[in-house]
């Protein structure tokens, strides 16, 4: 509390202000490795009893940082931008926090009280339980029962080994049986997850309101420096222009395979049952590794420091996250959680999120703390990259043209995967927030509705882009 962040007048002297941007920078960089280990440890396992504690513990104490910290924004707020300007003519060193002081002039006027700030701050363990609820119901409460695989017997059920195993399965009694499963299990849980949502969704509607926002998607897209305008741009054009690509290619899924029907479970389902690539973990790292050496030494010994430190959690344990995704704390080495299976495809998981590594590793080595994030408008991009990298590698390592099948269906995976599930799920929340902002109870019963409504648009549009070809000739 004796810190220069807390005594002094930043207005007034171009010092004071570095102080107390040092001060807040200091603090921060030394939060985050306490607030990374207490959230990577319950990713590891959340039915530990000790990551659970050690995650609260971690709330509280973010909260009392962010209600501080707030204080000092709220300070900043009230120097003239004219003022900032002189101060870092005055003084280079304020040059390390361009970036922080432009997103705190933009956000200016849509700022609360100085006492609103840090109430809301010191409430962000409050106001994140949605999110947090539903993470800890899915990782520690929901369990799922065995079903019956391909040769009758009994199959164990998990959220890693649905997605990363059961879903893209090439045997199609077993991957309907599990989805089957699977999705009975969610239902279960849909009025309380509809109503953690709806809570979400409320509270971001109430803030954009009494901030002063003309939406909540202005206020959500602000702190990605995007307009409503160039998001919907992109929403419209997938769904309205690219949509039919993809309803092609699952046509051509259903006649390859020779399904009467064609249903959610089986869009992942392999064109060629009988060819999988297996691989180890090791070899398949060794293959990333050469798949991007385009990219230089530094990123090259990165990824030789990341396979022989052990960056990546791989294990596949009760309890642990879902999915993949990379951590990379500021001053420190990223870490990787998936759940690893001696498959190929497994492979392009690896790249992808050594893609987000490499970008955070060689920011944080060379940009200050507070200019390491992009906007997650384009988070994506180099992770994508990588899984580009690695199919055109193998596909000139290999004369094989089932492997080179193979490796052209892992890029159509990945253009549904950005393309298709993440738009869809753009589209469908633009629509729930529009409800929200009309006013309407968002119950599991108008959720469910509002999906249909997306998938019904998307097929309908790809009918009536094809009538217009037709009608062209």
């Amino acid at each position: 509390k004796n810190s220069p962040i807390y005594n002094e007048k930043m207005g007034e002297r171009a010092e004071h202000l570095l102080n107390a941007l040092q001060a807040r920078e200091a603090l921060l960089e030394k939060a985050v490795p306490v607030l990374t280990y207490a959230s990577l440890s319950l990713s590891a396992d959340g039915t530990n009893p000790e990551s659970q504690g050690n995650a609260s513990r971690v709330q509280a104490v973010q909260a009392i940082i962010q209600a501080e910290i707030a204080k000092t924004e709220a300070e900043l707020m009230t120097l003239p931008s004219a003022i900032i300007e002189q101060f870092q003519t005055e003084l280079p060193e304020l040059e390390r926090y361009t970036i922080y002081l432009n997103d705190i002039l933009e956000a200016k006027p849509y700022a609360l009280s100085a006492e609103t700030e840090e109430v809301l701050a010191a409430l962000s363990p409050v106001l994140g339980s949605p999110y947090s609820t539903y993470s800890t119901s899915k990782s520690a409460d929901m369990t799922f029962p065995s079903f019956q695989g391909a040769n009758g017997e009994e199959k164990p059920l998990s959220f890693a080994r649905f997605e990363d195993q059961y879903e893209l399965s090439p045997n199609t009694e077993e991957r309907r049986n599990a989805y089957d499963a699977f999705d009975k299990t969610l239902k279960k849980y849909e009025n309380t997850y509809a109503k953690l949502y709806a809570n979400e969704v409320s509270k971001q509607v109430t803030l954009a309101r009494l901030r002063g926002y003309d939406s909540a998607e202005d206020m959500l897209l602000h702190s990605q420096h995007v307009n409503k305008t160039m998001y919907h741009n992109q929403l419209n054009t997938i769904y309205q222009e690219l949509a039919p690509h993809m309803q092609r290619y699952a046509k051509l899924k259903k006649e390859v395979l020779e399904l009467e029907t064609f249903g959610f479970s089986d869009l992942k389902a392999p064109l060629d049952p009988e060819f999988e690539p297996e691989t180890t973990y090791e070899k398949a790292f060794d293959t990333i590794i050469e798949a991007l050496a385009p990219l230089g030494e530094e990123y090259t010994a990165m990824l030789h420091e990341a396979k022989e430190n052990r960056w990546v959690d791989r294990a596949d344990n009760i309890g642990k996250a879902t999915g993949a995704f990379c951590s990379s704390p500021y001053g420190y080495h990223p870490y990787i959680l998936m759940t690893w299976k001696d498959t190929m495809r497994g492979a392009f998981i690896l790249a992808h999120e050594l893609g987000h590594a490499g970008h955070f590793y060689l920011a944080n080595a060379h940009q200050p703390f507070n200019a390491t994030r992009p906007s997650t408008y384009c988070i994506e991009a180099p992770s994508t990259m990588n899984e580009l990298f690695l199919g055109n590698h193998l596909l000139q390592s290999t004369d094989d043209p089932r492997m080179k099948r193979w490796v052209i269906l892992q890029f159509i995976g990945t253009y549904y995967h950005n393309f298709v599930t993440h738009l869809l799920e753009g589209e469908f929340q633009r629509r729930v927030y529009a409800h929200a902002e009309e006013g309407a109870p968002l119950t599991a019963m108008l959720l469910r509705k509002t999906k249909q409504d997306v998938l019904k648009g998307f097929w309908e549009m790809r009918l009536r882009l094809m009538n217009e070809l037709d009608v062209l000739g």
